[in-house]
């Protein structure tokens, strides 16, 4: 920035020098060597990465309810007719576990979906669940009534 009027007074041209100098100073500051510009976006990919895979291992199985078994800390198991390849679960029939904390589930949902597995029980419908299929335990964090 450079003052406008080349007859401005001192006062205007130490101002105008200033408000040069701010400038310069704030242009050196956001500018940022190659290197770390490509350190910085290697970490944040990185990150992403990360991230991404937290919720990579994710799968849907759809059947009627075999069991559905509550546990004394407030989780519960639900069990189907058949069982699905995609469950790491070495039991048989395969286990599907509802747990507080697991697979961003809360104590009010985990309540919600014991109401629902046990809806779809005594309806004789198919229950829909989203599971956690790198887990052995298929930790459910979703789950629907199905016709």
């Amino acid at each position: 920035m450079r003052c406008l009027n080349a007859g401005c007074d001192v006062g205007l041209k130490s101002g105008c020098m200033k408000l040069d100098r701010i400038w310069i100073k704030s242009r050196r500051k956001h500018t940022m060597k190659p290197n770390k510009l490509i350190l910085r976006a290697v970490a944040g990919l990185l990150l992403a990465a990360g991230a991404a895979d937290t919720y990579a291992a994710e799968s849907w199985y759809q059947d009627n309810v075999k069991t559905v078994y509550p546990l004394a800390t407030g989780d519960f198991v639900v069990t189907f007719v058949n069982s699905p390849a995609a469950c790491l679960n070495t039991a048989n029939p395969k286990y599907f576990h509802v747990q507080v904390g697991n697979n961003g589930v809360t104590s009010d949902g985990a309540k919600g979906m014991l109401a629902t597995a046990l809806a779809a029980f005594l309806s004789g419908k198919r229950l829909t669940v989203v599971f956690n299929d790198a887990s052995t335990t298929c930790d459910v964090n979703r789950m629907v009534i199905s016709d």
